[in-house]
């Protein structure tokens, strides 16, 4: 069996070729996935299918170049953090809930935190991820009201 770090890094692996039938195998079907803070105030959780088929397919297909650069990866008992450089191009719409996003035909290059739980069989059940999406969404040329529409502005 994998040690929780190899699951981990099979999962990146499998991200980078765009595998989708990988990661699902190494996901268990309790899985919650989050993202603080994120795009559109952030995904509080949501389970495996909605994140490999909403979340990873929607990366897949407006940046299909997209690629992970491990950059630190540690574990400690079920637990792994797994910090990384992804790059891409916006070739294609980003379809996000609220609406489409036109591809810019920018690329990107921004940090992320992964944080990961692996359970006795060997399958995540869980992954945190943070990142700078001010980052993210300047480098692609997208203003903060496309992904923010309902977001009001600070007044001073």
């Amino acid at each position: 069996m994998l040690t929780p770090k190899e699951v981990v890094e099979k999962l990146i692996e499998a991200w980078n070729v765009h595998d989708i039938d990988t990661s699902r195998a190494l996901i268990d079907p309790e899985f919650v996935y989050s993202t603080p803070g994120m795009m559109n105030q952030g995904i509080k959780s949501i389970g495996k299918d909605a994140m490999l088929n909403q979340v990873w397919m929607m990366c897949y297909r407006a940046f299909p170049d997209c690629h992970i650069h491990t950059t630190n990866i540690i574990a400690e008992g079920d637990e792994v953090v797994l910090e990384e450089i992804e790059t891409g191009t916006m070739k294609n719409p980003m379809e996000m809930p609220d609406g489409s996003i036109p591809a810019t035909n920018r690329a990107y290059k921004v940090p992320y935190a992964f944080f990961f739980k692996v359970n006795a069989k060997g399958l995540i059940t869980s992954m945190r991820v943070y990142t700078d999406t001010w980052q993210f969404m300047t480098q692609l040329g997208i203003h903060p009201e496309v992904l923010y529409p309902k977001q009001k502005p600070i007044a001073p």
